[in-house]
């Protein structure tokens, strides 16, 4: 079965651009959550992680935890990167 939508955008300031933007990545930014979820939590519950240096983070006990979450949270915004994710519009 195929559908043929239409979505239409009436563009009169900055923020209407943005929102279309963000439309029109949804997919991408659907992808770059699942990958997420994939790549940062559930290593911590299930195998451990593929990074060697979030692995070694996770099992060095003298490591603070904020380390570990600084780790953590550059490896979000590289899957954001990856998938072409910005988060620098501001969201209101």
């Amino acid at each position: 079965m195929n559908k043929e939508v239409t979505i239409k955008f009436l563009i009169t300031d900055q923020d209407e651009e943005q929102a279309l933007r963000r439309c029109m990545n949804a997919d991408r930014a659907y992808r770059a959550i699942y990958e997420i979820a994939q790549e940062i939590f559930r290593p911590a519950r299930k195998h451990g992680y593929p990074d060697p240096k979030l692995e070694n983070a996770m099992q060095n006990k003298e490591l603070e935890h904020e380390e570990i979450v600084g780790m953590l949270e550059e490896k979000f915004y590289d899957i954001l990167r990856e998938n072409s994710i910005s988060l620098e519009d501001d969201y209101n």
